[in-house]
């Protein structure tokens, strides 16, 4: 493996791990309540949507971080002798990775 291998994987988890805890941070949640009117909760929505909106990125861009991290478990699983964990550890992840996207989804679209 060459120089850049051997940094890049380990790296793109931890910036993995930063993205999401940051973009955590940014949006910690909504304090609506199911008693609360519609208005109330619509505009809780308007007032938090630039924070959503960052949020939303940087969980993607550590989303993206995740699948090259995981590239590089898998390569690391697959030159060392376990062919089938290499597969589930890259399957595993991409449907994570996958459910993940569509959870923003729909968080940016109710925003």
């Amino acid at each position: 493996m060459d120089k850049a291998g051997k940094w890049l994987g380990p790296l793109s988890g931890i910036l993995f791990v930063a993205a999401v805890v940051i973009g955590g941070s940014i949006f910690g949640g909504l304090d609506a309540e199911p008693s609360n009117s519609a208005n109330q909760v619509l505009a809780e929505f308007r007032d938090s949507a630039n924070d959503i909106e960052t949020a939303t990125l940087l969980t993607m861009l550590g989303i993206g971080f995740l699948l090259i991290f995981l590239g590089n478990l898998r390569t690391r699983f697959r030159d060392g002798g376990s062919g089938w964990a290499a597969v589930g550890i890259l399957a595993g992840g991409v449907a994570v990775a996958g459910a993940w996207i569509v959870l923003l989804g729909v968080q940016l679209a109710g925003r």
